[in-house]
Protein backbone atom coordinates (compact mmCIF):
# COMPACT_ATOMS: atom_id res chain seq x y z
CA UNK A 1 0.00 0.00 0.00
CA UNK A 2 1.63 3.31 -1.31
CA UNK A 3 1.74 5.84 1.62
CA UNK A 4 2.86 9.35 2.23
CA UNK A 5 4.17 11.24 5.37
CA UNK A 6 2.21 13.86 7.02
CA UNK A 7 5.02 16.68 7.25
CA UNK A 8 3.09 19.33 8.97
CA UNK A 9 -0.11 20.63 10.66
CA UNK A 10 -0.89 24.34 10.64
CA UNK A 11 -3.51 25.77 11.87
CA UNK A 12 -5.53 27.91 9.61
CA UNK A 13 -4.74 32.13 9.40
CA UNK A 14 -8.14 32.91 8.29
CA UNK A 15 -10.52 30.01 9.85
CA UNK A 16 -8.50 29.03 13.37
CA UNK A 17 -10.80 25.99 14.06
CA UNK A 18 -9.38 24.49 10.82
CA UNK A 19 -6.17 23.31 10.44
CA UNK A 20 -4.29 22.50 6.89
CA UNK A 21 -2.37 18.94 6.70
CA UNK A 22 0.73 18.86 4.26
CA UNK A 23 1.57 15.81 3.19
CA UNK A 24 5.25 15.05 1.38
CA UNK A 25 5.62 18.90 2.04
CA UNK A 26 2.41 19.70 -0.20
CA UNK A 27 -0.79 20.97 0.84
CA UNK A 28 -3.40 17.77 1.59
CA UNK A 29 -6.54 18.92 2.54
CA UNK A 30 -8.22 20.82 5.33
CA UNK A 31 -9.78 19.84 8.40
CA UNK A 32 -11.63 21.14 11.64
CA UNK A 33 -9.17 21.08 14.68
CA UNK A 34 -11.03 18.20 16.11
CA UNK A 35 -10.24 15.93 13.52
CA UNK A 36 -6.60 16.05 14.33
CA UNK A 37 -7.21 16.14 17.90
CA UNK A 38 -9.55 13.03 17.76
CA UNK A 39 -8.14 10.87 15.07
CA UNK A 40 -4.45 11.68 16.74
CA UNK A 41 -2.69 12.98 13.37
CA UNK A 42 0.81 14.35 13.89
CA UNK A 43 3.80 15.42 11.70
CA UNK A 44 5.68 12.12 10.78
CA UNK A 45 2.36 10.15 11.01
CA UNK A 46 2.69 7.98 7.68
CA UNK A 47 -1.07 7.80 5.55
CA UNK A 48 -2.34 6.09 2.71
CA UNK A 49 -5.23 6.96 0.34
CA UNK A 50 -7.75 5.21 2.42
CA UNK A 51 -6.16 7.30 5.21
CA UNK A 52 -6.98 10.27 4.04
CA UNK A 53 -10.36 9.08 3.32
CA UNK A 54 -11.09 8.51 6.58
CA UNK A 55 -9.94 11.70 7.72
CA UNK A 56 -11.94 13.83 5.16
CA UNK A 57 -15.09 11.56 5.95
CA UNK A 58 -14.43 12.68 9.83
CA UNK A 59 -14.19 16.07 9.21
CA UNK A 60 -17.63 15.71 7.16
CA UNK A 61 -19.25 14.17 10.32
CA UNK A 62 -17.49 17.38 12.31
CA UNK A 63 -18.68 19.99 10.13
CA UNK A 64 -22.24 18.29 10.35
CA UNK A 65 -22.37 18.54 14.13
CA UNK A 66 -21.70 22.05 14.51
CA UNK A 67 -24.08 23.05 11.88
CA UNK A 68 -26.50 21.01 13.83
CA UNK A 69 -25.68 22.06 17.10
CA UNK A 70 -25.83 25.81 15.91
CA UNK A 71 -29.44 24.57 14.39
CA UNK A 72 -30.67 23.70 17.57
CA UNK A 73 -28.69 26.41 19.47
CA UNK A 74 -31.24 28.70 18.00
CA UNK A 75 -34.62 26.61 19.16
CA UNK A 76 -35.33 22.88 19.20
CA UNK A 77 -36.15 21.28 15.79
CA UNK A 78 -37.77 17.72 14.65
CA UNK A 79 -35.68 15.16 13.19
CA UNK A 80 -36.83 16.02 10.12
CA UNK A 81 -35.90 18.99 10.30
CA UNK A 82 -32.31 18.70 10.76
CA UNK A 83 -31.95 16.01 8.47
CA UNK A 84 -33.29 18.74 5.78
CA UNK A 85 -31.00 21.21 6.86
CA UNK A 86 -28.53 18.66 6.66
CA UNK A 87 -29.18 17.90 3.35
CA UNK A 88 -28.96 21.37 2.59
CA UNK A 89 -26.01 21.87 3.55
CA UNK A 90 -24.80 19.19 1.12
CA UNK A 91 -24.08 16.59 3.35
CA UNK A 92 -24.93 13.07 2.33
CA UNK A 93 -26.84 10.37 4.16
CA UNK A 94 -24.28 8.63 6.16
CA UNK A 95 -23.02 11.81 7.66
CA UNK A 96 -26.44 12.58 8.52
CA UNK A 97 -27.65 9.31 10.48
CA UNK A 98 -24.01 9.45 12.45
CA UNK A 99 -24.98 13.22 12.96
CA UNK A 100 -28.65 11.92 14.22
CA UNK A 101 -27.42 9.14 16.25
CA UNK A 102 -25.16 11.47 18.09
CA UNK A 103 -27.63 13.78 18.73
CA UNK A 104 -30.33 11.62 19.85
CA UNK A 105 -27.66 9.77 22.10
CA UNK A 106 -27.43 13.26 23.83
CA UNK A 107 -30.55 13.90 23.99
CA UNK A 108 -30.53 16.98 21.41
CA UNK A 109 -33.24 15.72 19.17
CA UNK A 110 -36.69 13.89 20.56
CA UNK A 111 -39.57 14.15 18.35
CA UNK A 112 -41.75 13.29 21.42
CA UNK A 113 -40.53 15.86 23.30
CA UNK A 114 -39.84 18.30 20.88
CA UNK A 115 -43.93 18.09 20.30
CA UNK A 116 -44.80 18.25 23.26
CA UNK A 117 -43.20 21.50 23.69
CA UNK A 118 -44.68 22.65 20.81
CA UNK A 119 -47.82 21.78 21.87
CA UNK A 120 -47.06 24.03 24.98
CA UNK A 121 -45.57 26.84 23.28
CA UNK A 122 -48.57 27.23 21.20
CA UNK A 123 -51.02 27.36 24.16
CA UNK A 124 -49.32 30.48 25.24
CA UNK A 125 -48.54 33.94 23.38
CA UNK A 126 -50.79 33.60 20.22
CA UNK A 127 -52.71 30.55 21.14
CA UNK A 128 -53.77 28.24 18.52
CA UNK A 129 -56.08 24.86 18.25
CA UNK A 130 -55.67 20.91 17.55
CA UNK A 131 -56.19 21.74 14.00
CA UNK A 132 -53.60 24.27 13.50
CA UNK A 133 -50.71 22.33 16.06
CA UNK A 134 -51.24 19.30 14.18
CA UNK A 135 -50.58 21.34 10.70
CA UNK A 136 -47.68 22.72 12.19
CA UNK A 137 -46.30 19.51 13.30
CA UNK A 138 -47.02 17.91 9.86
CA UNK A 139 -44.85 20.60 8.27
CA UNK A 140 -42.07 20.05 10.40
CA UNK A 141 -42.00 16.15 9.97
CA UNK A 142 -42.96 15.14 13.02
CA UNK A 143 -44.84 11.77 12.36
CA UNK A 144 -49.00 11.30 12.89
CA UNK A 145 -48.35 9.10 16.01
CA UNK A 146 -46.07 11.28 17.82
CA UNK A 147 -48.22 14.42 16.52
CA UNK A 148 -51.34 12.47 18.43
CA UNK A 149 -49.96 11.90 21.99
CA UNK A 150 -48.76 15.08 21.83
CA UNK A 151 -52.01 16.86 21.09
CA UNK A 152 -53.75 14.49 23.59
CA UNK A 153 -52.42 16.62 26.30
CA UNK A 154 -55.03 19.57 25.44
CA UNK A 155 -58.12 18.55 27.12
CA UNK A 156 -61.27 19.77 25.72
CA UNK A 157 -61.70 22.14 29.02
CA UNK A 158 -58.26 23.84 28.04
CA UNK A 159 -59.03 23.93 23.88
CA UNK A 160 -62.20 26.19 25.22
CA UNK A 161 -60.51 28.28 27.20
CA UNK A 162 -58.02 29.29 25.19
CA UNK A 163 -60.47 29.78 22.30
CA UNK A 164 -62.54 31.65 24.65
CA UNK A 165 -59.10 34.06 25.34
CA UNK A 166 -58.49 34.41 21.96
CA UNK A 167 -62.15 35.29 20.67
CA UNK A 168 -62.25 37.56 23.64
CA UNK A 169 -59.54 39.68 22.49
CA UNK A 170 -60.54 39.83 18.95
CA UNK A 171 -64.22 39.95 19.44
CA UNK A 172 -63.37 43.16 21.65
CA UNK A 173 -61.50 44.72 19.05
CA UNK A 174 -63.64 44.40 16.40
CA UNK A 175 -65.51 47.19 15.58
CA UNK A 176 -68.40 45.75 13.42
CA UNK A 177 -71.82 47.25 14.55
CA UNK A 178 -73.78 44.36 13.00
CA UNK A 179 -73.73 41.54 15.73
CA UNK A 180 -74.12 38.85 12.91
CA UNK A 181 -71.10 40.06 10.67
CA UNK A 182 -69.17 40.59 14.03
CA UNK A 183 -69.58 36.88 14.80
CA UNK A 184 -68.80 35.99 11.24
CA UNK A 185 -65.53 37.44 10.93
CA UNK A 186 -64.38 36.09 14.60
CA UNK A 187 -65.54 32.89 13.66
CA UNK A 188 -63.22 33.08 10.66
CA UNK A 189 -60.56 34.18 12.78
CA UNK A 190 -60.57 31.57 15.23
CA UNK A 191 -60.80 28.46 12.64
CA UNK A 192 -57.42 29.84 11.14
CA UNK A 193 -56.36 30.03 14.42
CA UNK A 194 -56.93 25.79 14.45
CA UNK A 195 -59.81 25.51 16.86
CA UNK A 196 -62.56 23.13 15.18
CA UNK A 197 -66.41 24.57 14.66
CA UNK A 198 -68.11 23.11 17.62
CA UNK A 199 -65.80 24.86 20.02
CA UNK A 200 -66.20 28.14 18.09
CA UNK A 201 -69.57 27.73 17.74
CA UNK A 202 -69.93 27.48 21.96
CA UNK A 203 -67.52 30.14 22.36
CA UNK A 204 -69.20 32.51 20.19
CA UNK A 205 -72.40 32.00 21.43
CA UNK A 206 -70.92 32.60 25.22
CA UNK A 207 -69.62 35.95 24.14
CA UNK A 208 -73.29 37.14 22.28
CA UNK A 209 -75.31 36.37 25.24
CA UNK A 210 -72.13 38.43 27.36
CA UNK A 211 -73.56 41.16 24.90
CA UNK A 212 -77.23 40.68 25.45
Amino acid sequence: MDQRVITAIETQKQRRNRCSIFIDGEFALGVEADVVGDLRLHVGQRVSDADLERISRADLVVRAKRKALNLLEYRHRSRAEIVGRLRQGGFDDDVIGQVVTFLERLGLLNDEEFARNWVRYRQSGKACGRARVRWELRRKGVSNDVIERSLSEISGETEYALAMDVARRRWEKCSVADSRLKRQRVASYLRRRGFDWEVVSEVLDKLASEDD
